[in-house]
């Protein structure tokens, strides 16, 4: 089961743009880990060794990732996020298609 990993920034980002992680556990009993926020340079410098640790700890057996609530990603958060999953793309993923 997914233990309630949250990294919650509204007492430091009151738009919500910083980047954030909350895993839950699903009716059918998948875990599930949504990003959110702004998944760039500028967000994540300061918390990406706090970022990777929670993202790895998630990373487990057949979690869902939903990527659908991320507003912005470069490369330094794509970076963050592979190596969290072992540099292996999981194979429950929702990303979000711009039109």
């Amino acid at each position: 089961m997914c233990a309630p990993i949250s990294l919650h920034t509204a007492a430091l980002d009151p738009d919500g743009d910083l980047a954030s992680v909350q895993c839950r556990t699903d009716l059918d009993g998948h875990d599930r880990v949504t990003l959110y926020g702004r998944w760039d340079i500028r967000a994540i410098h300061e918390r990406a060794t706090g970022l990777l640790q929670r993202l790895r700890a998630a990373a487990k057996g057949e979690t869902r990732w939903d990527l659908t609530q991320i507003k912005d990603i470069d490369a330094a958060g794509a970076t963050l996020i592979w190596r969290a999953w072992n540099r292996s793309r999981p194979k429950q993923l929702s990303v979000r298609t711009e039109d």
